[in-house]
């Protein structure tokens, strides 16, 4: 078997990279040497807004309640109200947040 080249990272990165690289190398020449460049910068660890949890408070309702279920129609819509009780429970943890900050 041979031996990965892991270049001190993990297998996961390793993959990541890889396909990385394939991913810029697709494009022409042009691109390829801009693409290279972009990638180590795209390899980091990104940053977690300090504000991060309440931007995000939709997209965690809306993920939250899809995993418990979510029944759709046959065209891939979601029943009528769903996305209101979303915004009115959301409009509610914005202002126990905002309460509870005074």
């Amino acid at each position: 078997m041979p031996i990965l080249d892991l270049r001190g990272g993990t297998l996961l990165q390793a993959v990541g990279r890889e396909r990385a690289e394939a991913w810029a190398a697709g494009y022409p020449a042009v691109r390829q040497d801009l693409l290279t460049q972009m990638l180590p910068l795209l390899a980091g660890a990104v940053g977690v807004p300090v504000r991060a949890s309440e931007c995000l408070t939709p997209l965690r309702w809306l993920l939250e309640h899809i995993a418990d279920g979510v029944t759709a129609n046959q065209g891939g819509m979601v029943a009528e109200g769903f996305g209101a009780r979303g915004e009115r429970q959301v409009r509610l943890v914005r202002r126990y947040r905002r309460h509870a900050q005074h």
